[in-house]
């Protein structure tokens, strides 16, 4: 038989409607009297009925999380850091991943139909139509990773530009002038941003931009693996490389070892995510760590507070990336 708010306020000795409160998390209620429901509801076994609640506040405590695609562990932190983060507030997560397909606006109204009280956006390419959809909804919505110029959005990003000025000026500081940059995608935000910092870093450094250094990767480990594979049959001249994310700058290490080149003897190599294969022995990938697992609790929090308040203003948390030193990387003689 299903445990109710009755069984728990005679086990607890609180009455009904203050046990009503405390499981509904309202805030006008003492921490001893928190504490003896909860220890009730505990040890009666007590689940709450999520669609009774849903019918009182019109909300079903559940939430969207669209990701672009899981072979990323970059995703896999983020993921993870926005369903801790929920669950720790009662709230549900529904994962929609559209793996690279061109109309991605399906996940939208397929999480709607599912009754979630917000969604989360994760992902690093503009997708103009996408945000306009989720703004004609009027559903609450955060951006993760990226920024929007032309609307007004919630959104958690890390500092990209810093992130990637940091990469670049560590390698200048070990000796190295002629860098490579591999260059994600035309309509990412964060790969603009990435490139910006590059740029910035040499010429404050005084050193020259050189077009041919500059390589699309498309943010993919093959793309980056063609990349640098056609730089070495062009025999352009280089000493280390800066994958704007570490598949890249893994997928450049890659093509560097198939033609014969050492890393780090031959050509140092630096990312930016620090996601979980950069850590495997053999790779040992320098990096700028991006707090991704807490990008995702932020997102959370941040979408919560527009469930709770819509009124409330639009939120802008961006986070910085930390250097990460390894093995990848060497200081020229």
């Amino acid at each position: 038989m299903r445990v109710t708010i009755k069984d728990i306020s005679r086990l607890s000795g609180i009455s009904t409607s203050t046990v009503s409160r405390v499981l509904t998390n309202n805030v006008h209620v003492s921490p001893e009297t928190v504490r003896k429901v909860k220890e009730a509801a505990d040890m009666l076994g007590y689940i709450p009925n999520g669609a009774a609640r849903s019918l009182v506040n019109n909300r079903r405590n559940m939430i969207g999380l669209i990701v672009p695609e899981l072979e990323n562990p970059f995703y896999t932190e983020i993921i993870q850091g926005v369903e801790e983060t929920a669950a720790g507030y009662g709230y549900g997560t529904i994962l929609s991943c559209h793996m690279g397909n061109t109309d991605s606006c399906d996940s939208i109204p397929k999480l709607l139909e599912l009754g979630v009280d917000g969604i989360i956006h994760a992902g690093l390419l503009q997708e103009e139509d996408q945000i306009q959809y989720l703004c004609e909804t009027n559903i609450p919505y955060v951006l993760l990773g990226r920024k929007l110029e032309n609307a007004e959005s919630s959104c958690v990003v890390c500092d990209d530009y810093g992130s990637s000025y940091k990469a670049a000026k560590y390698l200048i500081g070990l000796g190295h002038s002629e860098i490579v940059f591999i260059f994600g995608k035309q309509k990412s935000f964060s790969s603009h941003q990435k490139l910006n910092g590059y740029l910035d870093a040499l010429r404050d450094s005084g050193i020259e931009k050189d077009e041919c250094r500059i390589v699309k990767g498309n943010l993919s480990y093959d793309g980056a693996y063609r990349a640098v594979s056609q730089l070495l049959e062009e025999k352009v001249r280089f000493t280390a490389i800066l994958g704007s994310n570490d598949m890249m700058a893994i997928g450049a290490m890659d093509a560097l070892k198939h033609e014969g080149y050492r890393v780090p003897e031959d050509a140092s190599v630096i990312g930016i995510d620090d996601i979980f294969w950069g850590k495997v022995s053999g790779i040992d990938l320098t990096t700028i760590h991006v707090p991704k697992y807490e990008m995702g609790c932020r997102c959370f929090e941040i979408l919560k507070d527009l469930i709770q308040e819509p009124e409330a203003e639009e939120a802008h948390c961006v986070l910085e990336g930390k250097l990460v030193e390894r093995k990848s990387c060497r200081t020229l003689l």
